[in-house]
């Protein structure tokens, strides 16, 4: 629909591709020009209507600029595709951008974007409205930098046009020459960077859509020739045909190097902890190819193998199908159940079809297709239930699937780690690169006191309970800890409920609720305690309060920049006396103590500290959800010291000011303001005023003084 293409039909090939020895080019040219037009006509079905013009439009904008079309940067940037004419479809999207446009025809000579292509999901059956858009804008060799800063600062201003359309778009330009070297730039959100670089061009071939320009000259390589590609390659070029105006050469995929493995495995795990469902399947695909090496049978190339036999069933050649399958026939001769039927949620999430619903706006096609595997998997009406609920699944359902991917996500990587040790003296990954994935997996699957597990990610888009109980219980060693239930119910009858987490804080408990979406404003909370002074109000405050200190609890979408440099705290919040009454002796004789001495940490003709239990709570750019309890006469100054330690004095760079709220019945209100007072007098004398770290702070608490000062970089 967005280029000139030859016209034919998958079903018209079934003929021979060898004619007295020799390869009928010209006939593999239309196998796999009918199999991407078809794609792309699948890519339409699923699109919006306003979306269809994006896809319509994509290389109009490429091959000339337009400034009233969007993406113009500057008449000099550069543009022109080979072979390019825009259809009519594209010419009435433009119409509809700008009603002055009028194309001109293209007389240049030089076309420096050899191709636009779409690699992925579209136009496949795991292709949905969710889908993003992954484009190779492949311009020539010969463009210098300030060209290129050019094209993707167009790039960008597309893929910022594409949001209003509610499509997201992710440009990554290519220089094939570079790419078929083993060239590939830095780790982006979107891009792998040097991780791999075979295993992509094989997730290229086998997914990538021309939209227009130049098609792959590996089309034309037999798939029995791969093993001597750059020989073919250069026969077939001195015998003329293709005409190197016609194809680009992104390489070929004789073998897969035992290196790649390694980055690749890291790269999936680094995506599977915002997305594991997707990155499962990827991984599994990996480890599959791993156990065949050295003589490993890409996908790629069997979809290549049979579109040169004549296949012409699209259905058949669906590449995240291949994938389940070659995945399925791996893990049934592994006897491994448990993976298996996760690899068939993975992909019945990917798809995204609710099968127990009625039939939705989505293409036909793909309902049906998804249909027929589910069928062959043994699904039944109620599983489909099950898993087109996953939305409302609660926490134990949750931490469940999270153990199974958790295990899945583990097994693949020590099986490819081994792997990497066996067969690769040294990973294909940059230090740069290896760095940030280290960081990330560091930061997600680390176990370390204090560390909120976060159960959903991925998952479930949350699991509020409408009703939940808070209990405390006391050991023999007159210690407390809390127990979080499902439910309300009587003190006596609460091992009858359903016990969703154990901690020895309360406000670790609140927090773990709070970022897992269990605990909402919306949440009934019971507390059942015999010497707590914690109450259901003092919950509800607390929770109010965490909506203002920390308003996004999904803490997705950390950029590679985050983990190209050290964690830092994005929001932070201190709790003082949560469930701690510091007067109970008094109050509890039915007297209240006043005084003239205000003073929160040393009040009164006594000095009493009133700041008994102090909580914080932390949230890093590297995704992580912290909690520090801290008690008794110096847990104040501990506190103190842990927030600093985020501060080195090096950076020159002073700590935020932090929010400090207590909702503690008795002067809670003036022991905040105490301790904010105390924060921001600490942070003026070292790091505004620049006191040497030496110098001496000292505070009065209690009966007693407290003296802060920094050893080096250590507060």
């Amino acid at each position: 629909p967005t280029a000139v293409f030859e016209q034919n039909t998958m079903s018209a090939n079934i003929k021979p591709t060898r004619q007295d020895g020799e390869i009928d080019f010209k006939l593999i040219k239309k196998r796999f020009i009918a199999l991407n037009q078809e794609r792309l006509d699948r890519t339409r079905q699923i699109l919006r209507e306003r979306q269809r013009d994006f896809l319509d439009i994509l290389p109009l904008l490429f091959n000339g600029n337009y400034p009233m079309l969007p993406g113009y940067v500057s008449k000099d940037t550069p543009a022109g595709i080979p072979g390019y004419q825009p259809g009519k479809s594209a010419l009435e999207a433009a119409k509809r951008l700008a009603r002055s446009f009028q194309h001109r025809r293209n007389t240049r000579r030089r076309f420096p974007i050899q191709a636009l292509y779409i690699m992925g999901s579209t136009g496949t059956v795991a292709h949905s409205e969710e889908s993003d858009f992954d484009i190779w804008l492949c311009h020539e060799p010969g463009l210098n930098e300030n060209q290129r800063n050019k094209l993707q600062r167009k790039a960008e201003a597309v893929a910022t046009w594409a949001s209003s359309l509610d499509l997201e778009a992710h440009f990554f330009l290519v220089d094939a020459g570079a790419l078929r070297h083993g060239k590939i730039g830095h780790l982006s959100s979107e891009g792998s960077g040097t991780t791999q670089h075979h295993l992509l061009l094989d997730e290229f071939y086998r997914t990538g859509l021309c939209i227009a320009g130049q098609y792959p000259l590996w089309w034309l390589v037999p798939p029995e020739k791969e093993s001597d590609y750059e020989n073919y390659v250069t026969e077939i070029k001195h015998k003329r045909f293709p005409y190197a105006k016609d194809h680009i050469d992104f390489g070929g995929l004789a073998k897969i190097p035992a290196e790649e493995f390694f980055g690749a495995t890291l790269w999936q795990l680094y995506k599977g902890i915002d997305a594991p469902y997707k990155s499962v399947l990827k991984l599994l695909l990996t480890e599959v190819y791993a156990s065949e090496y050295p003589h490993i049978a890409p996908l790629s190339l069997h979809l290549k193998q049979m579109i040169y036999e004549g296949e012409g069933n699209i259905d058949q050649l669906d590449p995240y199908r291949m994938i389940l399958e070659k995945v399925e026939i791996y893990l049934k001769q592994r006897n491994d159940t448990q993976r298996l039927e996760l690899a068939r949620r993975c992909f019945y999430f990917k798809v995204n079809e609710p099968l127990s619903l009625k039939r939705t706006g989505r293409a036909k096609w793909q309902r049906q297709l998804l249909k027929e595997l589910v069928n062959s998997w043994g699904w039944k009406q109620v599983d489909l239930e099950v898993m087109d609920n996953r939305d409302t699944w609660k926490v134990h359902r949750v931490a469940e699937e999270r153990r199974i991917l958790f295990e899945a996500l583990s097994e693949s990587y020590r099986f490819l780690s081994d792997f990497a040790r066996r067969y690769a003296g040294l990973a294909m990954i940059s230090q740069h690169d290896l760095n940030i994935l280290g960081r990330k997996l560091y930061s997600a699957f680390e176990r370390k006191a204090g560390k909120i597990e976060l159960l959903i990610r991925g998952i479930s888009q949350g699991v509020a309970e409408p009703q939940l109980s808070l209990v405390e219980r006391v050991d023999e060693q007159h210690s407390s800890s809390w127990q979080l239930y499902s439910g309300t119910s009587k003190p006596e009858e609460s091992h009858h409920m359903l016990l969703l987490k154990h901690s020895r804080s309360v406000m670790g408990l609140i927090t773990w609720a709070y970022f897992n979406r269990i605990l909402d404003r919306g949440s009934s909370i019971r507390v059942l305690t015999k010497f707590s002074s914690l109450t259901s109000s003092e919950i509800k405050s607390v929770v109010n309060q965490m909506y203002l200190m920390f308003p996004d609890t999904r803490l997705e979408g950390g950029s590679i920049e985050d983990f190209s440099h050290a964690e830092k705290i994005v929001s932070s919040g201190i709790f003082i006396n949560v469930g701690v009454d510091p007067a109970h002796w008094g109050l509890r004789n039915g007297y209240q103590m006043t005084s003239g001495r205000s003073d929160a940490l040393s009040y009164g003709a006594n000095s009493e500290n009133m700041v008994q239990d102090v909580d914080l709570v932390l949230v890093t750019n590297w995704q992580q959800v912290l909690t520090f309890n801290y008690a008794g006469s110096q847990g104040m100054m501990e506190c103190l010291c842990e927030y600093l330690k985020w501060y080195p004095l090096s950076t020159n760079k002073p700590p935020k000011e932090i929010s400090v709220r207590s909702f503690s019945a008795y002067r809670g209100n003036t022991s905040a303001h105490r301790i904010e007072e105390l924060f921001k007098d600490v942070v003026s004398c070292y790091y505004i005023e620049r006191q040497p770290p030496q110098t001496r702070y000292v505070v009065a608490v209690g009966w007693g003084f407290h003296v802060l000062y920094f050893e080096q970089e250590t507060p």
